[in-house]
């Protein structure tokens, strides 16, 4: 950056100087500036831009919130490198982003294909959109493989939990080892994990209220110590008082 910007002051139409500038503030997560100097690249008359650049500006533009321009500059570098596999997951989380679920979905898969693979942020990604568009099953066996790769990230066990309140009859339970495989995960730092734990104890709560009513106490009551608030505990905690 420093050079860049003495450059730039030497010779302001020098495109390499303003290139150089938005990636190097992109990677330092400068990304307003990021955002300017990428202008000032595209503006340049003289400029001779690379894949690379459509590259950037997609990458910046989604992390400056302008997911219209990222979709599009990622289409424009996808049609001419079809098959690179580290662009075909950045888009994907591009549209996931962008709650564009099924574009989510089918930009996984056509990366599964070419590639043979996808990462665990995809993998938990592709999760999160069956899961938002309304396929429990497909969600859950992506959470699933989550847990297998991820065996000690929270994040997996949370939202298996929340597919498989879809899934089944409410009093199977089926959501017990994955709530309180993410209190196991999770309990050691609460504010952290705040919000998802609230609904964890309260679930927990539940299970236990005509199985062990002191069990089901001690959960409901470690949610009202995150949340004084927490209607659900408060009410079962009064129906077994």
């Amino acid at each position: 950056i420093d050079e860049a910007t003495k450059g730039l002051q030497n010779d302001p139409g020098n495109y390499i100087f303003a290139r150089i500038l938005a990636f190097a503030n992109y990677e330092l997560k400068r990304y307003k500036d990021a955002a300017d100097a990428m202008k000032k690249f595209w503006e340049l008359p003289t400029k001779k831009a690379k894949d690379i650049d459509y590259v950037y500006s997609a990458r910046i533009a989604a992390a400056t919130g302008d997911t219209a321009q990222a979709i599009s500059n990622f289409k424009s570098v996808l049609e001419r490198d079809s098959n690179n596999c580290d662009l075909l997951g950045e888009y994907g989380k591009v549209l996931f982003q962008a709650k564009r679920y099924t574009d989510a979905i089918a930009q996984y898969k056509l990366k599964q294909e070419r590639c043979n693979k996808l990462g665990s942020i995809e993998l938990f990604y592709l999760g999160r959109s069956y899961y938002a568009s309304g396929d429990s099953i497909m969600a859950d066996t992506s959470f699933a493989e989550f847990i297998i790769r991820n065996p000690t990230s929270p994040d997996g066990y949370y939202w298996r939990a929340n597919v498989n309140l879809k899934l089944g009859k409410p009093e199977e339970f089926r959501s017990f080892p994955y709530y309180q495989k993410y209190i196991e995960l999770t309990a050691s730092e609460p504010q952290k994990y705040k919000r998802n734990l609230v609904d964890a104890y309260d679930y927990l709560g539940a299970y236990y209220f005509e199985r062990d009513k002191a069990l089901a106490k001690e959960n409901l009551n470690k949610a009202l110590e995150l949340d004084p608030n927490d209607k659900f505990a408060l009410e079962f905690l009064k129906a077994l008082n």
